[in-house]
């Protein structure tokens, strides 16, 4: 399930990832220069313990500078001076800083996700059938990540070039629609990608716009909008107005 990418390492380390970047992939999958070892962003058995250290001091370290400096100014030597490792072991563990975003992203929203699962289903079965609920509570658990280090979340929206973002959120969040059986199964294969591109550009659009703003908006009703007009979409796509029209009976 794999992304057809090409990335050619920049003297800075960061990668160009190329158009077809956002087709699908994992975090596990060295590729397209994101971390191995480590699917979903979660570690699994085989996974050693030092390897996560490794990972969490360079991904410690990253979160350092961007407080201080933008992203395009990051190179894998800053990186790799800061948590106190070789370059090689950056390379080894998230292949460009393209690569360790992505992976950052995958663990964010991986966890997301579980949340909400958690609090919709019980033992398999799910317990709220109301879409709108359901979405609410998806957008829930994004304020809860948001606001849990609003300050270095600032710095992503305000400092990660929106198109690479994007790319990173839709291909994390591909794999986990695809992971729960979610992806609507009335959009045409070759149209996802023009979808999902709408719809979380869209999401990103709306809480990089709160970001920026003085505050004066809650996050609460933001989150809201979104998850209205999302479920707008979907309610279109499960039910399209020519099909919408013959079982009103208009």
């Amino acid at each position: 399930m794999g992304r057809s990418v090409e990335t050619v390492p920049n003297d800075d380390g960061r990668a160009r990832v190329h158009a077809d970047a956002h087709a699908g992939g994992r975090a596990g999958e060295r590729a397209d220069g994101r971390a191995g070892e480590c699917m979903d962003g979660h570690p699994d058995k085989r996974t050693d313990k030092r390897v996560m250290r490794s990972r969490k001091v360079m991904i410690d370290a990253f979160e350092h500078l961007l407080r201080a400096k933008p992203y395009e100014d990051i190179t894998v030597t800053d990186i790799a001076r800061e948590a106190d490792v070789d370059r090689k072991t950056f390379y080894k563990h998230f292949g460009s800083i393209d690569g360790l975003l992505a992976y950052i992203l995958d663990r964010h929203i991986a966890e997301i996700v579980e949340s909400t699962h958690a609090l919709l289903f019980r033992d398999g079965e799910l317990l709220e059938q109301d879409l709108d609920v359901r979405l609410r509570t998806f957008f829930d658990m994004v304020n809860v990540s948001l606001m849990t280090n609003i300050s270095l979340n600032r710095r992503v929206f305000e400092c990660v070039p929106f198109d690479l973002l994007l790319s990173c959120v839709k291909a994390s969040m591909l794999e986990e629609l695809r992971r729960y059986g979610a992806v609507p199964r009335a959009i045409p294969a070759e149209l996802l990608e023009y979808y999902l591109s709408f719809v979380f550009g869209g999401i990103l659009a709306a809480y990089r716009r709160w970001i920026a703003s003085d505050g004066g908006v809650p996050i609460e009703s933001v989150s809201s909008a979104v998850s209205a007009l999302v479920a707008e979409g979907i309610a279109s796509i499960a039910f399209p107005p020519d099909a919408a029209d013959s079982i009103l009976g208009s």
